[in-house]
């Protein structure tokens, strides 16, 4: 579509195409020209307004007319609708370049009927209408659906519908989106008047990684990277303490779950106020955000939460109290908060910036993600802790009241980048699992940054379990486990099998890892 500056009245317009005749009829009246979303800019720039088009599913805009409108002189322009679906489907911020006077915008979105009359849905059913977006291949399959191909059905209102994510050869299941959330392959959606969900499905090159293209966790390695003066010591320390911990599956919502689970919000959500009970950070305290029902804090002493809200906003929680259902007060010691499409680093002022890790970062930089795994490549740094830190370094947060720092100046530091100095041919050529040398690939491609402290000698950070078991289904870490050929072990202070991912004699870790001078 083109590109070109237009003038005109008109504001910033998108014309959605029917998902579905059912879906049209649901919302229009005889005489109407579409039900219309307005979404204001989340932030503007010296060049752009920032828009976040939550709460739609990525194939309503298939067909759609595409245009961003300026309160300066009338200015208007169109914009590549595969651009509205692909900030739809990532959650990511669709950026919008202006005219450099113009500092406010609305983007509306306006669904075109498939006709202008038709009949009303019969007594008491109403229409559930899917998508396949993504940039890879999957289908969708339900009671009376199987998109591509029939991607719309009618029921009775009230009832529960299940709908199963199956990715093509070469693909992984991304997540969903609409009235469905998760990233679990099946969902459950509660018919209670017109509902659409999307399933998302990239290729197995990679998915693409949280946060932006500048974060340090999304920068690779460079080539010939400067190794820190005291490197060997540093490693050496980390090495004498023990090997890595197992990561593991099944323990979600347990006092053994010390993972980052994080929910993404739909307008249609609950409204709760935050409030801090510990190390209160006036950036967020008494600020309103939505919370998907269901959704839970981690099981361990941390209780770590994370919600990216409609706004764009990630707000990330330490010792946070399981919400209501019902909207009111959210609890949690404290909190802090920074745009989902940022750095990952936090944003919130002195003394209170970065996230809730030690060194500050946002809750997901460097967590590795069951789809990721799945794919067989991990497009980013990873997640580290350690036993015991000396000091900070870049990109960790100038933070103070930390717990675990130690005299010892070989200690790493947080923020410290750590480096598998091995190739990927001889990281192919190992005799160890697929899965390991897919995290050992990222090591060496990205590194790893420590972000907190532990108590074991070091370890690093896989998706949260309670991102599924929080909505009902089970931990899918489980089932990838499984067919890893990993066997579980009955733990008796929780009741039922753990599956351990085992790493720790993966490489010989005390002469592979390298640390890195900061800022590379």
């Amino acid at each position: 579509m083109s590109t070109a500056w237009t003038h005109g009245r008109g504001t910033l317009v998108i014309v959605v195409g029917a998902i579905s005749l059912i879906a049209a009829l649901l919302i229009s009246t005889p005489d109407a020209v579409g039900h219309t979303h307005a979404f204001k800019p989340v932030r503007a720039a010296t060049h752009q307004l920032v828009f976040r088009p939550h709460g739609l599913a990525p194939g309503s805009v298939r067909r759609a007319r595409v245009r961003v409108g300026f309160g300066h002189q009338g200015h208007r322009k169109s914009v590549a609708r595969w651009r509205v679906r692909t900030a739809i489907r990532t959650h990511a911020a669709l950026a919008v370049n202006k005219p450099t006077h113009a500092r406010r915008g609305v983007l509306r979105v306006a669904g075109k009927p498939t006709q202008a009359h038709g009949t009303p849905q019969p007594h008491g059913k109403v229409g559930l209408s899917v998508s396949v977006g993504g940039s890879g291949a999957g289908s969708i399959t339900g009671p009376g659906i199987n998109c591509p191909g029939d991607c719309s059905e009618t029921y009775a209102n009230g009832a529960n519908v299940t709908l199963n994510a199956s990715a093509a050869s070469g693909s992984s299941f991304g997540g969903w989106s609409g009235d469905c959330s998760g990233a679990g392959a099946s969902c459950q959606v509660a018919i209670n008047g017109d509902a659409s969900a999307s399933a998302a499905f990239d290729p197995s090159d990679g998915v693409t990684p949280f946060y932006s293209s500048s974060s340090p966790f999304n920068t690779p390695v460079p080539a010939n990277p400067t190794v820190a003066p005291n490197s060997s010591q540093i490693v050496q320390r980390l090495a004498s303490l023990g090997p890595p911990a197992a990561n593991n599956a099944g323990a979600a919502g347990t006092p053994m779950d010390w993972s980052h689970p994080v929910y993404f919000a739909k307008a249609s959500d609950p409204v709760y106020t935050i409030h801090q009970t510990g190390w209160a950070n006036p950036d967020v305290e008494g600020r309103q955000i939505h919370i998907p029902v269901g959704a839970k804090p981690a099981g361990g002493d941390d209780a770590s939460f994370s919600v990216v809200d409609t706004d764009g906003w990630e707000y990330d929680f330490w010792q946070a109290q399981a919400p209501s259902g019902n909207g009111g007060t959210f609890t949690a010691n404290f909190a802090k908060r920074a745009p989902w499409d940022g750095n990952g680093l936090g944003t919130s002022g002195t003394p209170y910036q970065g996230g809730i890790t030690a060194a500050g970062f946002s809750n997901q930089a460097g967590v590795i993600r069951l789809s990721e795994m799945k794919a067989g490549v991990i497009n980013h740094a990873l997640f580290m802790s350690v036993r015991g830190w000396n000091g900070r370094v870049w990109p960790s947060a100038k933070l103070s009241g930390t717990t675990g720092e130690v005299a010892d100046p070989n200690a790493p530091a947080m923020g410290q980048h750590f480096w598998l100095d091995m190739t990927q041919p001889q990281i192919d050529a190992l005799s160890v699992p697929e899965w390991q040398k897919i995290i050992l690939r990222a090591m060496a491609k990205y590194g790893m940054y420590v972000g907190d402290n532990g108590g074991s000698p070091w370890a690093l950070q896989f998706e949260s379990g309670d991102n599924y078991t929080s909505f009902g289904q089970q931990d899918p870490w489980i089932a990838y486990a499984q067919a890893q050929g990993i066997t579980g072990s009955y733990n008796s202070s929780i009741g039922h099998d753990v599956y351990y991912f085992n790493f720790k004699n993966a490489v010989d870790w005390g002469s592979k890892l390298k640390v890195l001078e900061p800022g590379q």
